[in-house]
């Protein structure tokens, strides 16, 4: 019952940290696309 419920909390923390960083990772993508675009735009 206990390793049940440990499996259980492990796959509950684990969803949320995923949860948390996918958003992440996607805007930091996005931000490091769009500042590569810029960057590559400002320069002369």
């Amino acid at each position: 019952m206990q390793k049940a419920l440990k499996f259980i909390t492990n796959g509950i923390v684990i969803s949320e940290v995923l949860f948390l960083l996918v958003p992440l990772t996607l805007g930091l993508l996005i931000l490091l696309f769009i500042g590569g675009g810029f960057k590559d735009e400002v320069q002369f």
